[in-house]
């Protein structure tokens, strides 16, 4: 997938993240991802593709390494982004 469709993405699963719980928690989970992160990749990127299958299981261990590859500085940038874009 192109980067920006994949940055586009990341941004609506953030923005999503953040209506529905507080920021320090948000960034707290998007430093350390696991299965809560996983399963609201799988639901962003099914709705926003229309994937399944092995497609599905790869772009979201795709987007899991793009996210553990993140420090917290440009973790905390991407959800000052989410924010500004609201």
């Amino acid at each position: 997938m192109e980067f920006l469709v994949i940055f586009e993405m990341i941004m609506a699963f953030i923005q999503e993240c953040m209506e529905n719980r507080n920021r320090p928690d948000v960034e707290r989970d998007l430093n350390n991802p696991g299965v809560m992160v996983r399963l609201g990749l799988w639901r962003i990127l099914r709705r926003s593709t229309n994937l399944s299958g092995r497609a599905l299981s790869q772009e979201v261990r795709d987007y899991m390494a793009l996210l553990r590859d993140m420090n917290s500085q440009e973790v905390a940038a991407l959800c000052d982004e989410a924010e500004a874009a609201k």
